[in-house]
């Protein structure tokens, strides 16, 4: 009888608590954000060292296969701090050659681009005019931007300028301080990762039974093993793919080979649909300064792509997350609408993990009931 009692002072409060929090909606959300706010180091921090922590985890494999003294392995102290600090040198490698060699040459074709569509203007707008898209807006939202009349109004009195700088600034300030205390976390994450993921399992085991445990547990492994797959396979893959892309297309003479190379690169981390996308905006690039070579650089872009994913691909990544085309664009679709760029990206090892856990429990509710059930690919 108490038990029955208790229960129903339980859907009590939760019908008080609900109706409190329908009338104070604003607030809640109001209160969420601002927790948001505060927790985001915290997160980006977390995220950051599972990052770097799948190339500090293969770099203490390879210290692992070194050769050593009979008896003598190496400090486990010392082998996690040596494979942070490598892994940071070729961190900050990366970066400086992506602001010293690549950076400039990027820059150089953006602002070609710019320049050749703004001198090259009227003839876009009647080539638009010709395939029967009204140009007219877009006309006459460039014929009436002034610079002149933009100073004029940001200093017009309706607009505090000293406001808009102090804010700017502020933010500013406060997004380097967030992202400083990110990278401190991380770095506390990478150099005591056995602490957390220890503490975590004493939690867990002290909070659920053992089935759910279980469950949690090979949750955690498979979100690990289709993450560090997924950015490990990503990451080389996309590296070779840029650089055969950017060879292919100087031997071919394809303007902004460097600038496509990259694109490319980076669009190879959503599979399926990067691709597509890549060579979309590589084509208008080509069509701005070379309409003729848009042909051979389609070709050549597709013949590339083959051969990368026909022979290079599959020794890189494998299966990668084991995902299909469909799944993937699902992935991608869904990521891209809650956390644009960024969900789109890792939104895939996600959806792998959702599907692997759902066919596990499918299959299993199958063989429970003793049903052997065939997908017959026939029409």
């Amino acid at each position: 009888m108490k038990k029955e009692n208790r229960h129903h002072y339980l859907l009590v409060a939760f019908g008080v608590i609900l109706f409190v929090g329908l009338l104070h909606l604003s607030s809640i959300f109001s209160w969420i954000s601002n927790v948001i706010n505060v927790l985001m180091p915290v997160v980006f921090g977390f995220i950051v060292g599972f990052i770097l922590n799948v190339p500090m985890r293969a770099i203490e494999r390879l210290i692992d296969k070194l050769p050593k003294k009979k008896d003598k392995g190496l400090n486990p102290k010392l082998k996690r701090g040596l494979s942070f600090a490598i892994t940071i040198i070729i961190l900050l490698g990366v970066v400086t050659l992506l602001v010293v060699v690549v950076s400039p040459k990027l820059v150089d074709s953006v602002i070609s681009i710019y320049n050749l569509i703004m001198s090259n203007w009227t003839e876009i707008i009647k080539f638009l005019e010709e395939l029967g898209i009204d140009a007219s807006l877009v006309q006459s939202w460039m014929d009436k931007l002034d610079i002149k009349e933009i100073i004029q109004a940001l200093s017009k009195d309706t607009i505090d300028l000293f406001d808009v700088v102090f804010n700017f600034v502020g933010s500013t300030v406060s997004g380097i301080i967030s992202l400083l205390v990110g990278f401190v976390i991380a770095i506390y994450v990478l150099l005591g990762k056995e602490n957390i993921i220890n503490g975590t399992k004493k939690l867990v085991l002290a909070n659920c039974n053992e089935k759910r445990s279980n469950f949690i547990f090979k949750t955690c492994k498979l979100v690990d093993e289709k993450y560090t797959k997924f950015l490990s396979g990503q990451c080389v893959e996309a590296c070779i793919l840029g650089l055969l892309m950017f060879i292919v297309f100087k031997i071919l003479g394809i303007p902004y080979a460097s600038l496509i190379a990259v694109l490319t690169a980076f669009c190879a981390f959503v599979p399926y649909v990067g691709a597509f996308l890549s060579c979309f905006i590589g084509a208008v690039l080509i069509m701005l300064v070379d309409p003729s070579k848009v042909i051979i650089y389609v070709i050549a872009y597709l013949v590339t792509q083959f051969v990368e994913n026909q022979f290079i691909y599959p020794h890189v990544v494998g299966t990668s997350v084991g995902l299909n085309a469909l799944w993937t664009i699902i992935a991608v679709f869904i990521g891209g609408k809650i956390l644009g760029l960024f969900g789109m990206i890792f939104f895939i090892p996600l959806v792998a993990v959702i599907v692997t856990l759902i066919n596990e429990y499918t299959d299993k509710k199958l063989k429970d009931k003793n049903l052997n059930v065939s997908i017959s690919t026939e029409k």
